[in-house]
């Protein structure tokens, strides 16, 4: 019988491409989106929920860091949890992730047709939800490149609209000063 070697994922990104991801994944532009939704929700305290959000983001991140130096080889919450606390905490960060993974996606789509519906009342919400969500059903099907294409692009435009805001905040103080 012969024997196997060890089965392991090829590494197709380097750091630079899972920074983008990163940057993509947390989107920086979340915060124009959500706001109304966290002040609405928040009885105004949308600086503390930033704040208290931002803290627990990077605990976790300083728990991933801790936990990629005891097992480097793992990288993702159920091979953490599984070796911290057996099998079925793993099995259960496991599930618990793969849902994040699933529902943010969902959530970020449902947010993009809030906002273009409101910009473009003629198309529908379900529309712009079902157009993002079989957008990014193509782009992660086509594979790691493209999606990686795709996140480059978005962080691209992410930038420009973060550049654009702050360029206009600044101009209508100064108008305002004036």
């Amino acid at each position: 019988m012969a024997t196997q070697g060890a089965i392991s994922l090829k590494r197709e990104l380097g750091f630079w491409h899972l920074l983008v991801f990163g940057i993509v994944y947390i989107g920086p532009i979340s915060s124009f989106t959500m706001f109304g939704f966290v002040d609405a929700n928040s009885a105004g305290a949308v600086v503390p929920s930033f704040i208290i959000a931002a803290v627990a983001l990077g605990l976790t991140a300083l728990s991933y860091g801790k936990m990629a130096e005891v097992e480097p080889s793992a990288g993702s919450v159920f091979s953490y949890a599984r070796l911290a606390m057996g099998p079925v905490a793993g099995f259960i960060a496991g599930w618990a992730i793969l849902l994040d993974y699933l529902l943010l996606a969902s959530l970020v789509a449902l947010y993009a047709g809030i906002f273009l519906n409101a910009a473009f009342p003629m198309v529908a919400t379900e529309a712009w939800l079902g157009g993002f969500l079989l957008l990014g059903l193509v782009i992660n099907v086509l594979g790691i490149r493209w999606s990686l294409g795709a996140e480059i692009l978005v962080a691209g435009i992410q930038f420009l609209f973060c550049t654009a805001f702050v360029i206009g905040r600044y101009l209508w103080l100064n108008d305002a000063t004036s």
